[in-house]
């Protein structure tokens, strides 16, 4: 049965997670739409580097436009908050996502976004749920009309200029930086982040691999263990690592995790990754904590720490001063294209 939690619907890819399943859910996302009419107009697109992730976000674009409804299709696999930033910028309705974040390979699903960018909350899904529960007692057949509503986009150069505007990177230019994207749609924001910003890059797993080397897309004390490797060896001021939607940001090792939230826009004014990088500039060590950031719903305000080993460090000041800093000279990207994190492919 499909079912909405908090981070939105996931199942196992061909077992829960199927095409036929996909059509229900934006069928019924359709139907919803349509009766309740939020703000904005369209809907935003958008998808991981899971298996089929691609495939799933172009049938979902295809039903929602047969409902009339333009949609906003991202040309390529994209950041969880570019996309919340997508959906502000384009004052859409709604934005979907096909990711399953850090879940283990195997697994794919939707996050469905207010047209504040930030996650839908029960009373939205709940009703998304009941559009399901009808749809599977009278399955549809499914047309594809008119194809001309779906505009293809990158959100990549509006989001990085957005960030230009509200990451404080002072302490960042000439820094040496480590970047291990883990496969997923970090890939060409967090390091070129860095490059704009007149660093010089490391950066490991930048490609797509379904697989994610054998283990869930997270930074854990096991997946981060490469990237600490090339911290090590390279000599690195900073290493960085993200989840596979790119809305969490791992240092090695780690100790420490916040949650950083906020109302409206703010809440996906700047990707958490990139936000707290400004924190390890402040603090100037080598290899630090591990700091998860993730875009909350309306209505979350300022920053909770969460405790998931020894220490929690107090971050709120850091984290949360802004600034505009203009971008120094361009950096430059060493890319290792081998894995050899244990378990990894290479």
């Amino acid at each position: 049965m499909i079912r909405f939690g908090t981070a939105g619907w996931r199942g196992i890819i061909s077992d829960e997670f199927t095409f036929s399943n996909v059509r229900l859910v934006s069928q019924a996302i359709a139907n919803y739409i349509a009766r309740e009419r939020p703000p904005g107009k369209g809907i935003v697109v958008g998808y991981d580097t899971r298996f089929l992730s691609e495939k799933f976000a172009g049938e979902c674009a295809r039903i929602i436009s047969n409902h009339r409804i333009p949609v906003f299709l991202t040309d390529r696999d994209a950041p969880t908050p570019a996309l919340s930033a997508a959906i502000l910028r384009k004052e859409a309705q709604t934005g979907i996502n096909f990711t399953a974040s850090h879940n283990p390979p195997e697994y794919s699903g939707l996050k469905l976004s207010t047209h504040k960018g930030a996650a839908a909350l029960p009373e939205v899904t709940e009703q998304i749920e009941r559009e399901i529960r009808k749809l599977e007692a009278h399955p549809p057949t499914f047309y594809y009309l008119d194809e001309t509503l779906i505009e293809e986009f990158s959100p990549q150069e509006t989001y990085l200029n957005l960030l230009n505007n509200t990451v404080k990177t002072d302490r960042l230019e000439s820094l040496k930086v480590a970047v291990d994207t883990l496969w997923g749609t970090a890939r060409d924001y967090l390091d070129r982040f860095f490059l704009d910003h007149g660093c010089s890059v490391e950066v490991i797993h930048n490609f797509r691999d379904p697989y994610f080397g054998g283990y869930g897309p997270e930074a854990t004390e096991v997946t981060l263990q490469e990237l600490r490797s090339l911290v090590a060896s390279k000599k690195c001021q900073l290493g960085v690592s993200t989840d596979g939607d790119a809305d969490r940001v791992g240092r090695a090792p780690p100790v420490a995790a916040a949650e950083l939230g906020a109302e409206g826009e703010r809440a996906v004014e700047a990707h958490a990754a990139l936000r707290l990088m400004s924190v390890a500039a402040e603090q100037g060590d080598r290899v630090a904590d591990t700091l998860i950031g993730r875009n909350a719903p309306a209505g979350v305000a300022g920053l909770r720490a969460v405790e998931i080993d020894r220490e929690v460090h107090p971050l709120e000041p850091l984290i949360l001063q802004g600034g505009r800093h203009p971008p120094g000279s361009p950096g430059r990207a060493v890319q290792h294209q081998k894995s050899t994190a244990p378990g990894a492919r290479s």
